[in-house]
C-alpha cells in the first residue's frame, strides 16, 4: 500500500455480492485507491459470479440452489 503499486481492492461475500474500496486504512494512513473501471478484475469477477448466481453460465460448483416456494 505505503508503495502505491495496489491497483485494485474489493471485498467479496458468502451471498456472491462484491463492492469495490475507494480507501484503505493502514498504518495509521488512508491510502486512497484509483477509480475502477469497467475492465477491472473487480468487475469480471461480479459478471461471472452474476451470470452463474442467475444460469447463464454453468454452476459446475453446486453453489445455487433451488427452493420450492410452493
Amino acid at each position: 500500500i505505503k508503495n502505491k503499486k495496489l491497483s485494485e481492492a474489493f471485498a467479496a461475500g458468502t451471498a456472491a455480492v462484491i463492492a469495490p474500496m475507494e480507501l484503505i486504512a493502514a498504518y495509521g494512513e488512508d491510502f486512497m485507491l484509483p477509480a475502477i473501471d469497467e475492465n477491472a478484475v473487480m468487475f469480471q469477477i461480479k459478471r461471472k459470479l452474476e451470470n452463474i448466481r442467475i444460469g447463464i453460465d454453468a454452476d459446475i460448483y453446486g453453489w445455487n440452489t433451488i427452493i420450492d416456494c410452493k
